[in-house]
């Protein structure tokens, strides 16, 4: 097919945010490789929860789920396939790393993992992982699930897929292929402290907003080790 030109993208985004967004307008971010389409409800209009912004390429005309960055942080991560970024030599003491928490996932005969973040610029998270904490609701929600270690390691695994796929020239992961990827996989978790500690890789139970991505996925509470 052809290579989409603004009009065809502003057609694509009406399109879009009429059946994801009702009562919203499209804006568009353009980037060499497409578009990023976010739906803006207007400021009188009730609170109403955000969908995730989409990239529409120029090329394939396929829209990919972008999640709740920025458009330009978007656009950034979809121009380098989806992998993260290169990530700095710290300037200065590296911060305290205790206490933490490293989750364990596996998938079949193979296992990620990932330790808890500190803040929301150690790595970027993937859509599918972001999408899902940030638009919990209120009474669901737990300050910093999204840097919580079993986050981290879903986020990972998706984005090892999405390196993968980049370099076979296959489409980027849809929630559809992360929830069947995930099928029988097993969650385990467990506290780092300093090594005198005796709780020091003991498991830790996964929180709710944890067990409710769990589901989201497809998978059941028992996916994840309680530690009892």
């Amino acid at each position: 097919m052809a290579a989409l030109n603004r009009t065809d993208a502003e057609e694509r985004a009406r399109e879009w945010v009429t059946g994801a967004a009702p009562g919203a307008e499209p804006v568009l971010h353009e980037f060499d490789l497409g578009w990023v389409i976010s739906a803006r409800y207007p400021v009188t209009s009730p609170d109403r929860l955000g969908v995730p912004s989409m990239v529409l390429d120029r090329e394939s005309g396929a829209l990919v789920v972008g999640g709740t960055l920025p458009p330009e942080s978007i656009a950034e991560w979809y121009a380098r396939g989806f992998r993260p970024p290169p990530q700095p030599e710290p300037a200065g003491p590296v911060p305290r790393q205790f206490p933490a928490t490293m989750s364990r996932l596996t998938v079949a005969d193979r296992s990620w993992v990932a330790r808890s973040r500190r803040s929301d610029t150690d790595r970027i998270v993937h859509p599918i992982v972001s999408t899902f904490f940030e638009a919990m609701p209120a009474t669901y929600a737990e300050r910093g699930a999204v840097r919580s270690a079993e986050a981290a390691v879903f986020s990972e695994f998706f984005l090892a897929e999405e390196v993968a796929r980049h370099e076979a020239g296959r489409p980027p992961l849809a929630l559809a292929d992360a929830r069947e990827l995930v099928r029988g996989a097993r969650l385990e978790t467990f506290r780092i402290t300093e090594d005198a500690d005796p709780s020091s890789g003991t498991i830790v139970r996964s929180s709710l907003p944890v067990l409710l991505f769990l589901d989201f996925l497809g998978l059941s509470p028992e996916a994840a080790a309680t530690g009892d």
